[in-house]
């Protein structure tokens, strides 16, 4: 009886001797993991479509960047050989919206301000197709003459964004009617 029982306690030390070498192997796995992540990098070859913070990617723009990951390794691990990969942001769309309409009286001498809006939120610029008729400084149309001309708005796009679509309005200007006033008795 005390053979078996003295197998037994023996037994059980080298499970509880297994345990805790298990719970050392965990703890050291633990300690491992955490100083991979401080070796960890990530870098973004152009900021101006991609920035990188921690382990978040943001995109920022329209562009091609190469992320790259790094991990530098450990006491107990060697460091990793760099993963890149390339992505390509596109440009977005962008549409004006116009709803202005030209006055049907407008005459000679009238100004009226132009407002349109691009839906990326930079300026609309406008143009006229005959300068006789309609001239546009800025945002303001001066009508200096009579006949037709086609009033543009135009957004030209920039680094994130495409240009708009334009939006084209006619506007016609016609001669006025003029009355003789003759006051002799």
């Amino acid at each position: 009886l005390n053979d078996s029982d003295d197998e037994n306690e023996n037994d059980e030390n080298q499970s509880n001797d297994s345990e805790s070498e298990n719970e050392n192997d965990s703890n050291n796995s633990n300690e491992s993991n955490e100083m991979n992540e401080e070796n960890e990098s990530d870098e973004s070859s152009n900021e101006n479509v991609a920035t990188i913070s921690g382990h978040t990617l943001t995109i920022v723009g329209a562009g091609e960047a190469t992320i790259t990951a790094k991990q530098d390794g450990d006491k107990a691990h060697l460091a990793a050989t760099p993963v890149s990969k390339t992505i390509t942001i596109a440009k977005l769309d962008q549409t004006i919206t116009w709803n202005q309409e030209f006055a049907a009286d407008l005459t000679i001498g009238n100004t009226v301000e132009l407002s349109a809006v691009a839906s990326s939120g930079d300026a609309v610029t406008f143009s006229s197709s005959n300068e006789t008729v309609a001239t546009i400084a800025g945002n303001v149309l001066t009508i200096v003459g009579v006949g037709e001309a086609t009033i543009t708005a135009s957004q030209a796009g920039n680094n994130n964004y495409n240009a708009a679509t334009e939006i084209a309005k006619s506007l016609s200007i016609a001669k006025l009617n003029q009355t003789i006033t003759w006051n002799q008795d």
